[in-house]
């Protein structure tokens, strides 16, 4: 972690999370939290995370580094990489995100046919770091579409051209196991895979894909699926089903069980995320 002073922050700060899609912009969500005691365990997504601390600072593991952000660095997060997130501030810290679909961000991307990569997880760009608190908040606000817009499309491809490249080939066989398992998760996300079926399919003992999956991505790959199945529930939320309807199509046992996994990686419960979806675009 870098050794920097942490900055004072005024007062405790409760944890509150809002989490909503602008209209008109179906492959983006957006968060403005402020967060003492919640942390986020260990997760992936299918969507990219682009962070700004306002206040306070964050903490999270990254690619086995244990990270630290400010105010004025933007932390970039790739999908399907494990990480996680936590105060590192005494009184918590004031964050905000945008969580674009791979689609979205690639359309801002000068090279259309590959998903941008972040290779540093924490970069120093005051510049920038002031152009996504404007942009949110004319996310946040009644404007019109084509201001909306202008500013996501200035954003991205100024985020894209100054921080972005090509995501490495896998290096080795074990890699290539992992990816091709990871792949089969994602393609039946809510299908009940046995470990001994997976391994298997590809030739391997149990204990060397658990091993190979967890070297390459940072967990094992139940807790992979996990992962996949809240993203599925996100979308199946703000489509309108109801919570109900959606952990039973998700392949989780219940409503109850959906919520606690949904609320440990999104930060609010899937009632608050649909509601909260919902009025953003009436």
């Amino acid at each position: 972690m870098p050794d920097r002073p942490l900055p004072q922050t005024h007062g405790p700060a409760p944890d509150t999370a809002v989490v909503w899609q602008p209209p008109g912009l179906p492959g983006l969500d957006v968060l403005r939290a402020s967060y003492q005691h919640h942390a986020y365990p260990r997760h992936t997504h299918e969507h990219f995370v682009i962070g700004i601390v306002e206040q306070g600072a964050e903490a999270f593991e990254y690619r086995r580094d244990r990270l630290l952000a400010l105010p004025g660095d933007l932390t970039l997060v790739n999908p399907d990489e494990v990480h996680t997130g936590t105060s590192a501030a005494p009184d918590g810290y004031r964050y905000r995100a945008l969580y674009p679909d791979p689609e979205l961000l690639s359309a801002f991307s000068e090279r259309h046919n590959a998903v941008p990569f972040f290779d540093q997880p924490v970069v120093r760009d005051p510049a920038l770091h002031a152009a996504l608190l404007r942009l949110h908040g004319c996310l946040e606000q009644p404007v019109s579409a084509l201001e909306r817009e202008t500013w996501l499309t200035l954003v991205m491809t100024t985020l894209l051209t100054r921080h972005a490249g090509c995501r490495p080939l896998p290096s080795s066989p074990d890699a290539t196991l992992a990816e091709r398992v990871r792949q089969n998760l994602r393609d039946q996300p809510t299908t009940d895979l046995s470990l001994s079926d997976l391994a298997r399919r590809y030739g391997v003992t149990s204990h060397h894909l658990v091993r190979a999956f967890t070297r390459q991505f940072g967990l094992p790959p139940h807790a992979y699926q996990i992962g996949l199945r809240v993203g599925l529930a996100r979308r199946l939320l703000r489509a309108g089903l109801s919570p109900v309807q959606v952990a039973v199509e998700t392949g989780f046992y219940d409503q109850s069980h959906l919520g606690r996994h949904f609320r440990r990686l999104v930060g609010v419960a899937p009632g608050q995320y649909q509601g909260n979806v919902q009025s953003s675009l009436s």
